[in-house]
């Protein structure tokens, strides 16, 4: 902690505290100098690479688990999904038998015309 005196005929900060060391600024001009290379050196010091933090990469991927409880209801979504498409395709394939049956039938009457 720096106490500073103003003297009268100036507007200029003096530290009058002796317990700092001799490099410490002694004019305002000096003290704002001081204090930005300081800031900047405590930022530089302070600097993360946030590239290589975990969370970072686990953001990219996902995390195995290995908990029976966890594979059992995936394997059960998996099945739940094969079945619905399983249904809907049963449904399409049977208009496409129907329809391909009677393409089929049509394309013989031309030809035997």
């Amino acid at each position: 902690m720096c106490f500073y005196e103003v003297w009268p005929e100036s507007d200029e900060y003096i530290c009058v505290c002796s317990c700092l060391s001799p490099e410490f600024p002694s004019s305002q001009a000096e003290l704002e100098v001081y204090k930005l290379q300081t800031k900047e050196k405590i930022v530089r010091q302070l600097h993360v690479d946030t590239t290589t933090l975990s969370s970072t990469v686990r953001r990219k991927s996902s995390a195995e688990d290995q908990r029976p409880s966890a594979q059992s209801v995936g394997y059960l979504g998996v099945m739940l999904m094969a079945l619905c498409f399983s249904f809907i395709f049963a449904l399409d394939i049977s208009n496409v038998w129907t329809r391909g049956h009677s393409l089929c039938s049509c394309v013989k009457k031309t030809k035997l015309t």
